[in-house]
């Protein structure tokens, strides 16, 4: 297990920013050029395609850019994706892990990166509390139904951890569902397979009935 570890891709948090954002830009399809300007309006300053090019590698560890917190809300409106965007983590088949101060070495699982983005179970009221303070909405739906898609969607990541593909998970758990009700159901199962075994075939007529038949008249 150590060895894993230590073979496993390193990110740091600027680092996953700076992969996300090569990301989007090739999904989107867009240059390094077309890129610089559609992200001007959203920082109030221009980059160049140079210092673009060093954000994106910064993945590779050599010269690490980092990030604050107004150029994240840029980046997020300018690509029109949500802020925990620039958390997601790299496939799954990297085997990457996220490099914090405290675990520099061997990094943390990017499963406690989405319980840190996301929230968990046990200090979502937190976050709850502090949207429901600042929204200017009156009525709370809104905002418990965003957090409740956020933990849906912390669900479908887990499941997707532990089965791979979610449809052919469906179809392994509605198996598994049937076995076991016909095992909470086990008189109904017997009764049914006793019905069908009790019955007898009718009798045919044979050469001999026929005998008699004749015999008669």
């Amino acid at each position: 297990m150590e060895e894993n570890l230590h073979m496993s891709s390193l990110y740091t948090p600027n680092q996953l920013v700076a992969y996300n954002l090569a990301r989007i830009r090739k999904q989107r399809a867009l240059t390094q050029e077309q890129t610089v300007e559609l992200l001007a309006p959203f920082l109030g300053v221009r980059w160049s395609v140079a210092s673009l090019s060093a954000a994106e590698r910064s993945v590779d560890g050599k010269r690490v850019k980092e990030f604050n917190a107004d150029e994240l809300i840029a980046f997020s409106r300018a690509f029109d994706v949500p802020l925990a965007f620039w958390f997601t983590p790299p496939p799954a088949a990297e085997d990457a892990r996220l490099a914090t101060p405290d675990t520099v070495d061997k990094g943390l699982p990017f499963d406690t990166l989405v319980d840190i983005v996301f929230g968990r179970t046990d200090n979502r009221h937190t976050l709850e509390q502090a949207l429901l303070a600042g929204s200017s909405h009156p009525d709370p739906g809104p905002v418990t139904g965003r957090l409740d898609a956020d933990t849906a969607i912390q669900l479908r990541r887990r499941l997707h951890g532990a089965f791979g593909d979610l449809g052919q998970a469906r179809q392994v758990l509605e198996r598994v569902a049937s076995m076991l009700e016909q095992l909470d159901n086990p008189d109904q199962n017997l009764s049914a397979s006793a019905g069908t075994d009790d019955k007898q075939p009718e009798p045919t007529d044979t050469g001999q009935h026929h005998k008699l038949k004749r015999s008669k008249t």
